[in-house]
């Protein structure tokens, strides 16, 4: 395997940039990050083979927390806010209020559901996009979302345990018991990165990773990583898990899913983190600070993104 990178872009803000990628309208979308003033916040648009910017809109002076593609639609979650964008331009086509919890991290865009949570939160949202109702349903600390052989599933990741989402009747159903987990990932199992212990008092949001993965569905599995985990994506297609560890999100390992060996890392390289990972078509995007930029008005504070493609 290798990594090569293919292109640079700059976009405002010098970490947390939200993205996603859309196979089907050839998209990369990204959200500005932190230290952009409030007027100036966007969502772009970027081809994800040359980096080349190909549309960009006002995200309302709200900081995109999370964004999904589904039916042909860009959904954007903000602070206060769910939009529904047409992919070619980013043209706003809806535009609800406080339907979702606030600066949800997590979204899942299906039928005519969006399911959202904010692991800081113990609420899931759901908002119906045909009656254009909404429902928010209590859950343990840290909630986490999968979507799971075709359905919504919730991991209550702080004390653990495995529930499954019923978004018509806004219910959920079941009670798995699983270990603590600190982030998920989904294909034709459910994998997490183990928590690490943690207070048991209220005032702790979440637990963070440890240096172990494992299967929370079918017979028991883990595999060990090198350093704290803090973000995992599955990638069935090569039988592998995509993990970015380190408090910085410096390593990309890639951890064979039959047997939990690390087939591979990579560094992003001194004062970079690793942004954003899709398997389907390789693409891995590390994001460095620009130097100079403080976040200020004065000095409005930019990263740059650097796609590289993953040849298995």
């Amino acid at each position: 395997m290798r990594l090569t990178e293919i292109w640079r872009a700059t976009v405002p803000g010098h970490t947390a940039h939200v993205m996603v990628a859309d196979g089907a309208s050839k998209s990369l979308f990204v959200g500005d990050g932190w230290g952009v003033p409030y007027r100036a916040r966007r969502l772009h648009r970027f081809d994800p083979e040359t980096g080349e910017q190909l549309a960009e809109v006002r995200s309302r002076e709200q900081q995109v927390s999370a964004l999904a593609v589904h039916d042909e639609h860009v959904f954007a979650a903000t602070s206060s806010r769910l939009l529904k964008l047409r992919p070619s331009d980013l043209a706003v086509v809806g535009h609800w209020e406080k339907v979702l919890p606030s600066d949800s991290q997590q979204m899942l865009a299906f039928d005519r559901f969006v399911v959202a949570a904010n692991w800081r939160k113990p609420a899931v949202g759901v908002f119906d996009l045909k009656s254009r109702s909404a429902t928010r349903l209590a859950v343990g600390p840290q909630p986490l979302l999968a979507f799971h052989q075709g359905t919504v599933k919730v991991i209550e990741g702080f004390h653990g345990g495995l529930r499954a989402l019923d978004p018509a009747r806004g219910r959920l159903l079941g009670a798995e018991p699983t270990p603590a987990a600190a982030a998920v990932a989904a294909g034709a199992d459910i994998w997490a990165v183990a928590a690490d212990a943690a207070p048991e008092t209220p005032t702790v949001w979440g637990k963070p990773g440890a240096d172990r993965i494992i299967r929370l569905t079918g017979e028991s599995w883990h595999a060990s990583l090198p350093e704290p985990g803090h973000a995992l994506v599955c990638d069935d297609r090569h039988g592998l898990l995509w993990c970015l560890t380190g408090p910085e999100r410096a390593t990309l390992v890639l951890v064979s899913q039959e047997d939990g060996r690390v087939t591979n890392l990579f560094l992003a390289g001194a004062g970079r983190a690793w942004a954003y990972l899709h398997p389907a078509s390789g693409l891995a995007v590390a994001s460095e600070a620009v130097p100079g930029t403080a976040g200020y008005r004065a000095t409005p504070s930019l990263s740059t993104l650097i796609g590289h493609r993953l040849v298995v």
